[in-house]
C-alpha cells in the first residue's frame, strides 16, 4: 500500500531527547543531475534505537518519460518490487511529499536542526534530499549517521563479528531498507561498539 499514514500513538519527543531520523529513498538512478526520487520512507528512533516511530511511506508521481529512461537494473528491480506500478498510480508531488515528512517530524516534536539523518550510504540520499527536498534537509542536523561506515570498520577490525551481522533481503523498498539498517546498527551497537564499563573481548 502506498502513502501510508503514520500512527503517532500520542508519543512526542521532549527537549532533552536525542532522536535519530532514518530515511531511505528509492530513485530512478544515482546520477543527481538527471535522476529523481520515486519513494521515500522515514522512521524516527530514540538515541538508543529502542523506540521506532513509523512515518509515512510516500510514493511520488513521476513522468512516464523519466521512468522509461531508467537503466536496466532500476527497471528490473522497481518492477519486481511493485514500485513502478505504484509510482504510475500516484498523484503525490515532490513538494507534497516533503510537507508530509516535515509534518510527521513536527508532530513528534523533533526539534529544528537537532536530529541527525541516518541510514546506509546515507550521503547519497542526502544529496537527493538537498536537491528535491531542501526544506527537509534544512530542518535536519547537518550531522549524519552512516551505517555503512560501521560495516566497513567492523569488516576490517572484527571480521568474526562482521560475518554474523544481519543479512539484507535486498527488497529495494524504502521502509524495509530502513528497518534493516536499524537492525544492522543495533547489531553493531551490541556486538562491535564497546560502551564504557563493558568487558573487552
Amino acid at each position: 500500500m502506498q502513502n501510508k499514514e503514520p500512527k503517532y500513538s500520542g508519543f512526542t519527543f521532549s527537549q532533552t531527547d536525542k532522536p535519530i531520523v532514518w530515511i531511505d529513498l528509492e530513485m530512478t538512478g544515482l546520477d543527481l543531475e538527471k535522476e529523481t526520487i520515486l519513494e521515500v520512507g522515514i522512521v524516527v528512533t530514540d538515541s538508543d534505537l529502542r523506540n521506532k516511530l513509523m512515518g509515512p511511506n510516500i510514493i511520488i508521481a513521476c513522468p512516464e518519460e523519466t521512468l522509461t529512461k531508467m537503466d536496466e537494473w532500476n527497471q528490473k528491480h522497481h518492477a519486481e518490487s511493485g514500485l513502478l506500478d505504484q509510482v504510475r498510480a500516484s498523484k503525490v508531488t515532490m513538494e507534497q511529499a516533503e510537507q508530509m515528512l516535515l509534518q510527521f517530524l513536527n508532530n513528534l516534536n523533533v526539534g529544528y536542526q537537532v536530529a541527525p539523518l541516518a541510514g546506509n550510504s546515507i550521503h547519497t540520499d542526502r544529496r537527493f534530499l538537498q536537491k528535491y527536498m531542501p526544506q527537509l534537509t534544512d530542518f535536519l542536523s547537518y550531522k549524519i549517521i552512516d551505517v555503512t561506515t560501521f560495516k566497513h570498520l567492523c569488516r576490517r577490525w572484527n571480521p568474526k563479528v562482521n560475518q554474523q551481522r544481519p543479512k539484507k533481503k535486498l527488497g529495494h523498498r524504502a521502509v524495509d531498507d530502513i528497518l534493516e539498517s536499524i537492525q544492522e546498527m543495533e547489531y553493531y551497537r551490541v556486538n562491535f561498539i564497546k560502551m564504557a564499563g563493558q568487558s573487552q573481548h
